[in-house]
């Protein structure tokens, strides 16, 4: 009689179960489904894995290895581990995936780039922290931006990082500016998307409209992060999913006794989801501009096509022709798109029935909105509201 063998027990971790880390373990699942593995999620405190390692037999380990002392206790278990975390990979040395953050930088200046802006910043400063995972994304946006002969600067403000140990003097290539300073209309690429959607809160205490006079582009397109901050945050989307599977696959060759030719794995983005927070261009019309964020900063119940051109200087008709010419749209389809930005955010981040918020969005009821979101987002009122 055949024996079948026994299930291969497989520990994932660190792992959050939200975000990108979500996006991780699918990705390690759908392989672990052809490889008749048991996944077995885990906390990464020291307690944690010798209370995982002493109750189960494990046979391979996936985590987020972060910190030195974190390694050190894995190594001590002395079985095959995949790194999943882009902080400092190499030096823990063992075998990692990791997203491509320097192909990242490059796509995050492209896109800035082909919507004409001359101004750009990054976050965190480039070559500042510890963090290789942050650095080399902002390093590669910067020396793009530098390519055109154009300059990338520092926001003399961390949003969230701590700069112990980094080098503090002058660096001349990323000269330091304020947000409130940048010359507009300006781009900022965000390494994390939490960061972006604390960035447009900030800039918009500060005054400053998003996306008019500030472009944000964030890192990772946690869903959850973009489309609850507002304005809506476009983000660079990575192959969460793949990079899981890659790591599992990884794993189960060094199971087997396989070393890998390489430690480095890495995986490229998939490209830019474009919401509201870039959804601009730096348009050199003055009167356009001036359409556009007035329309952006109006009470959208009250707001009218002849208002709007009153407020940019020009006769209503000359605004309809350079709208056509230079965005490819009408002045009323404009006020509609950013009505639809409006009504999604709500019915995202509120429990207001849709007559409410179709008011408020400045619909004439919930049967018009749900014709225009259809239109704008393809999705309906319900459909939106019940995305995770």
């Amino acid at each position: 009689m055949n024996i079948p063998p026994r299930p291969k027990n497989i520990a994932m971790i660190g792992m959050a179960m939200y975000g990108q880390d979500a996006g991780i373990v699918r990705g390690a699942a759908h392989y672990a489904q052809h490889r008749n593995w048991r996944l077995h999620l885990c906390g990464s405190q020291p307690r944690e894995i010798d209370e995982l390692h002493q109750n189960i037999n494990i046979d391979g380990i996936i985590a987020h290895v972060t910190s030195e002392d974190l390694a050190e206790q894995l190594r001590k278990l002395d079985m095959p581990v995949v790194n999943v975390s882009g902080k400092c990979p190499m030096q823990m040395g063992f075998p990692f995936v990791a997203h491509e953050v320097g192909l990242a930088g490059v796509m995050a200046a492209e896109y800035f780039l082909q919507r004409g802006y001359r101004t750009f910043a990054c976050e965190p400063a480039p070559g500042r922290f510890q963090e290789i995972f942050v650095s080399l994304g902002g390093l590669a946006f910067a020396n793009r931006i530098k390519e055109e002969g154009l300059v990338c600067h520092e926001l003399t403000q961390s949003l969230t990082f701590t700069r112990e140990g980094v080098d503090t003097r002058e660096q001349k290539d990323f000269p330091l500016v304020s947000v409130t300073d940048l010359p507009r209309p300006a781009a900022v690429f965000v390494m994390g998307d939490r960061l972006g959607a604390r960035l447009c809160a900030l800039s918009q205490n500060a005054g400053l409209a998003i996306p008019d006079d500030l472009a944000i582009l964030g890192f990772g397109n946690f869903e959850l992060v973009c489309e609850t901050c507002y304005p809506p945050l476009s983000s660079i989307q990575t192959d969460d999913e793949r990079q899981g599977r890659i790591a599992a696959e990884l794993l189960y060759d060094l199971i087997r006794g396989c070393p890998p030719e390489s430690l480095e794995h890495v995986i490229s983005p998939l490209g830019v989801v474009t919401r509201r927070s870039t959804d601009a261009l730096a348009l050199e019309d003055p009167q356009v501009s001036k359409a556009v964020q007035f329309i952006r900063g109006a009470d959208l119940r009250e707001i009218t096509c002849d208002q709007v051109a009153s407020a940019s200087g020009v006769n209503r008709r000359t605004l309809e022709r350079k709208f056509r010419e230079i965005l490819g749209r009408t002045l009323y389809t404009e006020i509609q798109r950013w009505r639809s930005d409006l009504a999604r955010h709500l019915l995202q981040t509120s429990s207001l029935p849709l007559k409410s918020i179709a008011l408020e969005a400045g619909f004439r009821n919930s049967d018009h909105m749900g014709k225009v979101l259809r239109k704008h987002l393809g999705k309906t009122p319900r459909e939106i509201r019940n995305t995770p």
